[in-house]
């Protein structure tokens, strides 16, 4: 009884791998029988995730395999292997790639290479790039900017067709943060720093050693004239009266130009009050011309003041920040300089920046859409799919 059970496992084994062998025969029978067609590229960059087998896509469709992976100098003699000759190409891997015929339907093998040379004029490139969140790469072959990606021209003969490569995406991504790292390194932004806080420290000091001495002599002097300048204030307080009085006469000898028979018996008394008037003026006169004269003076004596504090203070004090704003030109146009090379190269990689942040954004999402399945179905995540249910006889 037990060898029966034991003659029906095994004839079920064997029957189970003969329909798999069959299943793969009959599916992959078309692939057998399709042809390939052989095309090389080589690459100035690591190839890290890149196999044997991997998947050839052109714009996200798969249309061949990697056929091979080696060194130039492994897969190429040269006649004179120099060590500047290895230097130069030494670093080249050649990737052979096998690309179905039915991506070319309806062209024969002849026309193929010069289809695909009038592609290769028009932009084709090969690059490679990662295939979602497990790092595996792949060769993408698509269409670039032809004038930022030139065609390489090798020093040997190619023994397949030859497809022009591009530098991949992280390659760009590290070059450039690089370059921006070195133009940051060769800006010294430390030095200009140092020189701007220099500059800072001098004008600080002219400003507290010089300015600030002349204007504090300059308020004093006009504290001084402030006693002179009220002396004519009161002096002219003390005119005022006198121009009121004058005012008042000529409207007193209004009246008397209209009757001079009225102004008769008051001639003696207008004449008193004029004499009296002139007396006061003559006084108040005498008093502005004597305040003016003071004033006069102490003005003079406060220009000879300034004047030799601006002789022996202002001139040196401009002459020291001419000197210290010398410097000041050439630090900012440094700076400026410094500026305009990072500008450059944000403007310059904001292509291939805007496509890693793309890339990101599909991680982003891939990583989304795991988690959600992780939630909703972990058993599924660690144990797959259920066995199916066993026959009851």
């Amino acid at each position: 009884m037990a060898d029966t059970k034991y003659v029906r496992i095994g004839a079920f084994i064997v029957s189970g791998t003969l329909l798999a062998a069959a299943g793969i025969v009959i599916g992959g029978a078309g692939s057998f029988g399709a042809g390939t067609i052989a095309m090389e590229t080589y690459l100035d960059e690591s190839v890290q995730g890149l196999a044997v087998g991997s998947p050839v896509k052109y714009r996200g469709v798969q249309v061949g395999t990697v056929d091979s992976i080696d060194f130039v100098f492994s897969q190429y003699k040269f006649a004179e292997a120099t060590e500047d000759l290895f230097e130069q190409y030494g670093r080249y891997v050649v990737v052979r790639l096998a690309i179905n015929q039915s991506a070319f339907r309806d062209i024969e093998q002849k026309d193929v290479n010069a289809r695909v040379q009038g592609e290769i004029d028009r932009g084709l490139r090969a690059r490679i790039a990662s295939q979602g969140l497990t790092g595996v790469a792949y060769i993408e072959i698509d269409y670039l900017d032809a004038g930022q990606n030139p065609i390489f021209k090798p020093r040997w003969a190619p023994r397949t067709f030859y497809l022009p490569a591009a530098t991949s995406t992280a390659a760009r991504i590290t070059d450039s943060a690089e370059t921006v790292v070195r133009s940051l390194e060769e800006a010294e932004l430390d030095v200009v720093a140092g020189h701007a806080d220099l500059l800072i420290r001098d004008l600080t000091k002219a400003l507290n050693e010089d300015v600030v001495p002349v204007l504090r002599k300059v308020a004093l002097a006009l504290d001084e004239i402030q006693p002179t300048l009220t002396s004519v204030k009161e002096a002219s307080g003390e005119l005022a009266p006198a121009l009121r009085s004058a005012r008042a006469i000529a409207e007193d000898l209004e009246p008397v130009a209209k009757d001079l028979r009225a102004t008769t018996e008051t001639l003696p008394e207008t004449a008193r009050r004029a004499n009296e008037i002139a007396i006061h003026a003559d006084e108040a006169l005498t008093r502005v011309t004597a305040s003016v004269d003071e004033l006069s003076g102490k003005i003079a004596a406060l220009v000879d003041r300034l004047d030799a504090a601006v002789e022996r203070d202002l001139t040196p004090t401009l002459g020291h920040l001419r000197t210290t704003s010398e410097g000041l030109p050439e630090a900012l146009e440094s700076l400026k300089v410094t500026l305009k090379r990072i500008d450059g190269l944000v403007t310059g990689e904001r292509a291939d920046i805007a496509e890693a942040v793309s890339s990101l954004r599909q991680v982003s999402r891939d990583i989304e859409q795991l988690s959600a399945h992780a939630k909703r179905y972990p058993s599924h995540v660690l144990f797959g799919n259920p066995p199916p249910p066993r026959e009851r006889r």
